[in-house]
């Protein structure tokens, strides 16, 4: 996961196409496609300001589960704004 930490936004980087039936509201979650630009820190950049790796990679771990984020974000988004 990356986070920028000048803009507050979060990153979770999953396979192409794995989020592509989200239906989670904006502007809390955006889904980027696949021709999306995502700056991305290096990989020993995990202390801030700015840019920076939140959970860092490793060579087991470089996507984030999808079905696993989507419940999760749901679930928190739930609590924040209610069920949709």
């Amino acid at each position: 996961m990356i986070e920028d930490g000048f803009g507050a936004t979060f990153y979770w980087l999953v396979g192409p196409g794995a989020a592509d039936a989200w239906e989670l509201p904006q502007p809390y979650v955006t889904v980027r496609g696949t021709a999306t630009y995502v700056a991305v820190p290096p990989v020993t950049r995990t202390e801030g300001p700015g840019l920076r790796w939140a959970v860092p990679l490793c060579a087991t771990r470089h996507l984030t589960d999808p079905a696993l984020l989507h419940a999760t974000l749901a679930a928190e988004l739930d609590a924040m704004i209610g069920p949709r």
